[in-house]
């Protein structure tokens, strides 16, 4: 699979895996450029980043804070948004590159 990243200029192959995984998060933007705070569905992961699923369009490069059962997990970037595979919910899918995580990240 090549991914797009917006700190890398160029196209990245992806050398890790994914885990699958069904899991609310809470979101909320911390860069000071948008003032978003919602929730998504974690549709997939691994130790760079998050696949997530939500209604709401977040622009590529938006910080976010994203909180597992209300405790601050990590930080990251959007760094892909795909409007293409709308479900037939309509929800959208964001890529997201881990700034940082911490103990409470507990998707392994």
């Amino acid at each position: 699979m090549i991914t797009i990243n917006s700190h890398i200029s160029e196209l990245e192959k992806r050398i890790t895996m994914r885990s699958p995984s069904m899991v609310f998060v809470e979101l909320k933007s911390v860069d000071g450029r948008n003032n978003h705070k919602f929730h998504a569905l974690v549709t997939d992961y691994n130790d760079t980043g998050v696949t997530l699923h939500t209604y709401l369009p977040v622009p590529i490069g938006t910080q976010i804070e994203i909180k597992l059962g209300g405790t601050v997990a990590a930080i990251g970037e959007v760094t892909n948004l795909n409007w293409d595979n709308f479900d037939e919910n309509n929800r959208i899918r964001l890529g997201v590159e881990f700034i940082e995580k911490n103990d409470n990240w507990f998707l392994q």
